[in-house]
């Protein structure tokens, strides 16, 4: 009895077979059939263990890191100027590691780039990192200019490749 099982699923893995990785098979490839590639962005591993990132934010060069823990993406509120952004008080305030509550403005229409991902409508979070950059400075390292934070890493389905140091980004 087993036998004829046997012959009918080894005739249907060959028909699978045929029609799946057939040269003739008539099969069109389209956008509607696969994923576009993600962008792929350096990572670097600072001293500290912190993931940074190279950005440019409305055109101008920055080092963000990269905080899955962070809910926004957020700007030295000191680099507003270097940057070129416009920013609007809100009541909000932050708490984070190692600080009390911190004032916070906010910040649309901005420019991002991690890599070739061209981001033209950013909200940005502005708030203090003082704390943060001089914990890094004491450790002999750079100081950063933001973070990047989970509204983009859940927006472009982030992966993060601790092994190959990359972040993959999906386009929207």
């Amino acid at each position: 009895m087993k036998q004829p099982a046997f012959a009918f699923l080894g005739c249907a893995l060959l028909w699978f077979s045929a029609c799946t990785f057939s040269p003739k098979a008539d099969f069109v490839y389209s956008s509607a059939n696969h994923r576009e590639e993600p962008v792929v962005v350096p990572l670097q591993r600072m001293n500290s263990g912190h993931i940074s990132l190279k950005v440019k934010l409305n055109g101008i060069k920055g080092l963000f890191l990269l905080d899955t823990g962070a809910a926004f993406t957020v700007l030295e509120a000191s680099r507003k100027k270097t940057f070129e952004v416009q920013d609007r008080p809100t009541p909000r305030t932050a708490t984070g590691a190692g600080c009390n509550e911190l004032p916070l403005t906010l910040s649309s229409d901005n420019l991002l780039q991690l890599g070739a991902l061209r981001i033209g409508d950013q909200d940005l979070t502005l708030m203090s990192l003082a704390h943060v950059n001089q914990s890094f400075q004491e450790g002999g390292m750079k100081p950063i200019d933001g973070v990047i934070g989970a509204d983009i890493l859940r927006e472009f389905r982030a992966v993060i490749d601790y092994g190959e140091m990359v972040l993959r980004l999906h386009k929207r």
